[in-house]
């Protein structure tokens, strides 16, 4: 077990990436202390950007736990009912590793996911 940070060690930036899709690109650690940030970010994001593809980029998370994973689906079920998609397409091999054994792997990246190596995030 890890010690509980007292803030939020996560940051969310979204950027336009396609005429019709943008990415959420997520770095740092996602638990129940800093999902809502994430939950509020992909929030926004479907209600701010109006593209039809949503690119969540986990590359930059160095910790992940059932909080984001709920996050995520929470979000992907949001952008569905406007008729849009939210997909992970990017994320370090424990990120991945978590996705898969909690069997949401293939619902959240269904075209596949770019396995990011530790040494390529910056942290």
């Amino acid at each position: 077990m890890r010690p509980q940070p007292e803030t939020a060690v996560v940051t969310v930036t979204v950027t336009p990436v396609q005429q019709d899709a943008v990415r959420v690109s997520v770095a740092g650690e996602v638990d129940m202390s800093s999902a809502p940030k994430l939950r509020a970010a992909l929030a926004g994001a479907i209600e701010s950007w109006p593209r039809r593809r949503l690119e969540v980029s986990l590359a930059g998370v160095r910790f992940f736990d059932a909080s984001g994973i709920h996050a995520l689906l929470d979000a992907r079920r949001r952008a569905a009912k406007d008729g849009r998609d939210l997909v992970v397409v990017a994320a370090q091999p424990m990120v991945c590793q978590v996705l898969r054994l909690t069997g949401v792997l293939d619902v959240l990246a269904p075209d596949g996911i770019e396995k990011v190596p530790k040494a390529h995030v910056v942290t």
